[in-house]
């Protein structure tokens, strides 16, 4: 809504008149803009908000985290540790290119501040009663639907962890209770938790352009072995091409990304003719969806 343009008659206003030079009519500010629009969508929020609302208003009587998530680039995230409150942060430009940093005054203008990375703006409260709750809802709602023009029939996508507080009273009880210094599960899965946790907010945290490096690397290296760092496919190439294929041993693993493929250097060992040890190197171009190895050139040092 244009504040400085009448609302009842359309006159314009040339100055800080709080009063419509034409009609007399109150001018409206955009603070009242703001609630106003909140309000109007406050009575009827979609289904996905409603969801979202039902997950924080379990998040507050226990602890945890949640990740809601709108066409994976526009997201809130929530968290609830052992104190009494609440820490929500909003996806800002600096991880969304699409939104301007007109945006970004907006959502500020609504009391958020910049977390200390920079990368997303941050509310706290202590107030953790349904109306609160509600609020909160209702403001998210109107930043994504408003400000950053979200349809609202968009669904939400849901990560979270949430501990029970029950879980965590029997966790304290059995600490308290047992003279064994190992740690109980309940304690072990709180770990987990926060391990999870600290996960998901630095995903949350990346840019998408980083987020999509992030998965290729992740996808290059799911090819690889874990226990060792060899190419899986390529050693199932190398070893029934050697003489003595028992006697293979991997010594080191590197890959260049080549787009569609990577390059592969592996260097092995494995006994010669004479019974002697020779330092060898496969040099491979492997799919990089598949791992499948397409040529390769085995030497010897």
């Amino acid at each position: 809504m244009n504040n400085n343009f009448c609302n009842a008659c359309g006159a314009k206003f040339y100055s800080l008149e709080k009063f419509c030079p034409n009609c007399g009519t109150k001018r409206e500010t955009t603070d009242n803009s703001i609630e106003s629009n909140k309000k109007s969508h406050s009575k009827s929020l979609p289904e996905g908000y409603k969801e979202l609302k039902q997950r924080i208003s379990h998040l507050v009587k226990n602890k945890g985290f949640i990740v809601a998530s709108l066409l994976e680039e526009y997201y809130i995230q929530f968290l609830k540790e052992d104190s009494d409150f609440l820490y929500y942060e909003i996806v800002t430009s600096a991880n969304n290119s699409k939104i301007t940093q007109q945006m970004d005054a907006e959502v500020e203008a609504l009391g958020y501040k910049v977390n200390k990375e920079g990368t997303n703006y941050y509310k706290t409260t202590d107030d953790l009663s349904i109306t609160s709750i509600n609020n909160i809802i209702e403001e998210a709602h109107h930043i994504f639907h408003n400000i950053y023009k979200v349809d609202s029939d968009e669904k939400f996508s849901f990560e979270e962890q949430i501990q029970l507080v029950s879980d965590t009273m029997l966790a304290s009880h059995n600490e308290a209770s047992s003279v064994s210094s190992e740690p109980t599960s309940n304690q072990k899965y709180g770990c987990i938790i926060g391990i999870i946790l600290l996960a998901a907010i630095g995903y949350y945290s990346q840019s998408p352009s980083e987020k999509a490096a992030d998965k290729a690397r992740q996808d290059i290296e799911s090819k690889f072995s874990a226990w060792d760092g060899s190419h899986i496919k390529l050693v199932e190439y190398v070893k029934p091409r050697l003489r003595d294929p028992s006697s293979f041993e991997h010594v080191e693993t590197t890959y260049i990304d080549k787009g569609d493929e990577i390059f592969v250097t592996m260097h092995f060992r494995c006994k010669n003719g004479f019974n002697g040890v020779n330092n060898c190197y496969a040099y491979a171009y492997c799919d990089k969806a598949t791992g499948e190895v397409l040529s390769c050139k085995i030497m010897d040092e």
